[in-house]
């Protein structure tokens, strides 16, 4: 997700309906690759209503202030997982997974993949010595499959992909979306066409999306596809 962007200048429209006058902040989309952190969210729209009592911001939502997209990510996919007594646990220690230096400017600056990895390997190792505590096997392992062997297109990618996730023993996986923002979201399998997202974000939770309106890669062959990293999956297996 996001460094929280600069806002652009504020203009103000009338609700008919209403009969009041919202001021609609647009923010403005910062994406420098060049320093491999995720922005929270790029696109956000904060309206302000102005009424006879005065300006009153419409309630916050996770990403519109931080970037810890990433964090929940991880709890969401631990919890699909079967950790969900355990999910807010998990939270926390992917937080505490970080370098001491990568705070405070985590919370509005986002993770980049490095990041994830080193959370998720604080997750796992709590995960294993939770079990040894309890005498109960882990049920996840964890895998990486495109970030030393990265697909060379996005038909290929969709292709190893399908592949890898109609095995029984998969249960989700997390990738990085670079547009329409910088965020990380939980996927699964629906159909040979179609995804699952589970997304902190807001709106809808859980969506389908068509892999016709997705684009593993830098260039999109339509502005409305969005765009993943082809590099950046993270898979989470059931231990069998």
């Amino acid at each position: 997700m996001i460094a929280a962007p600069p806002r652009g200048s504020p203009v103000a429209i009338v609700d008919p309906i209403r009969n009041e006058r919202i001021v609609r902040m647009r923010s403005v989309q910062q994406q420098s690759r060049a320093t491999a952190v995720r922005p929270s969210n790029a696109c956000s729209i904060v309206l302000l209503r102005v009424t006879m009592r005065g300006p009153r911001m419409m309630p916050a939502y996770q990403g519109e202030f931080d970037g810890l997209c990433g964090m929940y990510a991880i709890a969401n996919a631990y919890e699909i997982c079967g950790y969900g007594e355990i999910c807010d646990k998990l939270f926390q220690i992917s937080c505490g997974g970080l370098a001491h230096d990568r705070w405070p400017e985590v919370l509005w600056r986002g993770t980049s993949f490095g990041d994830m990895m080193r959370m998720i390997k604080a997750c796992q190792r709590y995960i294993d010595r939770r079990c040894k505590r309890t005498g109960i096997k882990g049920t996840v392992d964890i895998g990486y499959p495109f970030w030393k062997k990265t697909p060379r297109s996005n038909s290929i990618y969709w292709e190893v992909f399908m592949d890898i996730f109609k095995h029984y023993n998969v249960r989700c996986g997390i990738v990085g979306l670079t547009a329409p923002v910088h965020h990380w979201v939980v996927i699964s399998r629906d159909t040979e066409r179609r995804v699952w997202f589970t997304d902190s974000g807001r709106g809808e939770l859980e969506y389908r999306k068509n892999l016709a309106s997705l684009h593993a890669g830098e260039r999109r062959r339509m502005e409305t596809q969005w765009r993943l990293d082809r590099r950046e999956l993270v898979v989470f297996y059931d231990v069998v």
